[in-house]
């Protein structure tokens, strides 16, 4: 069994996080999703997509995602920025 799984994502135009706990799992799995900063699905409807796993919000701006891992303490946060590098979101991946 791995351990932190996370998975990594993209090419969908939109950003988020997603969490799950899975039995046989210590840690729950993280799922980020990012697309490149070229294109945004930017449809009221993206803002209304379901995802009972997301954590934070749905992101549907041009946008790039970075994975911060402190490996001294291996925890880990993702961010989720605009086209200007301004924070978008942040989440703790615990």
């Amino acid at each position: 069994q791995p351990a932190n799984p996370i998975l990594l994502s993209g090419d969908r135009h939109i950003s988020e996080v997603s969490k799950i706990d899975l039995d046989g799992f210590e840690q729950p799995v993280y799922e980020v999703t990012s697309s490149g900063l070229t294109h945004a699905y930017t449809s009221n409807n993206a803002k209304s997509e379901p995802n009972k796993y997301r954590v934070g919000e749905l992101i549907n701006e041009r946008h790039f995602a970075l994975l911060n891992i402190n490996w001294e303490t291996l925890k880990m946060t993702t961010e989720i920025r605009d086209v200007d590098n301004e924070l978008l979101q942040k989440v703790v991946l615990e």
